[in-house]
């Protein structure tokens, strides 16, 4: 984990926002317990603030995606409400991008560094499940749903990119966010369409997180999907997420 963060440092030049990467980072690793939360900066604080302060909004968000799970590229209704998310909270919308219609470039601020943060969506076909149960029950047999628990990526990644916002603006920390909808991760298509367009270029640093049965981090200089330097974290436990019964095994995934 040092390493990651040297390697962070030496990317985005600045204490300030190497601790709100941090911040992000530990979002998606870890429940923040009060012995992680005494050492928080004013700007982390805020940021971790932010986001108790408004887990009924994302808990919201993350059960209407998985209400209406939508298969690769087709995915209107999920891309358009965590759009609707994020212009809320003051992010500029480029809206299908790479010649998806649902992929989609959300912007807070203007300047370096420029902090990439990944948000995918998709759902997989013939998973529907009920909410809330633990044994196989679908709403629709044979329908689609959300074994890879993109309902929390999505939601939780643009939660991530919202609370760094804030913190940049109310502690004058200059910098760009900038929240990647990223489309059809699970036919593989979504990020290299963006990438081969130059959807990514200029970012300094790509974070990501997904649910998985371990909390990690890990930190690449090169990924096939991207140009930037990337740190992607496995989490078991989300801060804010919903209840681990909504996910199926994440051995469903396709990645």
């Amino acid at each position: 984990m040092d390493n990651v963060m040297e390697e962070i440092m030496k990317i985005v030049g600045s204490k300030e926002i190497l601790g709100l990467c941090l911040v992000l980072i530990s979002m998606f690793v870890l429940s923040v317990q009060p012995v992680f939360s005494a050492g928080l900066t004013p700007a982390m604080k805020t940021a971790v603030d932010w986001v108790d302060g408004s887990r009924a909004v994302y808990d919201e968000i993350a059960r209407y995606i998985w209400e209406n799970p939508e298969l690769s590229l087709v995915e209107f209704k999920s891309s358009a409400k965590l759009q609707d998310y994020l212009t809320r909270n003051g992010f500029r919308i480029e809206k299908g991008v790479a010649g998806m219609s649902t992929a989609f470039v959300a912007t807070w601020g203007s300047g370096k560094p420029v902090i990439g943060i990944m948000g995918e969506f998709d759902a997989l076909p013939s998973l529907s499940q009920e909410s809330g149960n633990t044994s196989q029950k679908p709403i629709i047999p044979g329908a689609p749903g959300h074994g890879c628990g993109h309902n929390l990526f999505g939601t939780s990644s643009a939660t991530a990119a919202i609370a760094a916002a804030k913190a940049m603006e109310k502690h004058g920390i200059k910098g760009t966010v900038k929240f990647f909808g990223t489309p059809a991760e699970e036919t593989l298509v979504g990020k290299i369409f963006m990438n081969r367009d130059g959807v990514f270029d200029g970012t300094d640093i790509m974070i990501a997180w997904h649910p998985g049965e371990f909390n990690g981090v890990s930190y690449l200089t090169i990924w096939p999907s991207t140009t930037s330097n990337f740190v992607s974290t496995e989490s078991r436990r989300m801060r804010g997420r919903l209840p681990r019964r909504d996910e199926a095994p994440s051995t469903r995934c396709s990645s």
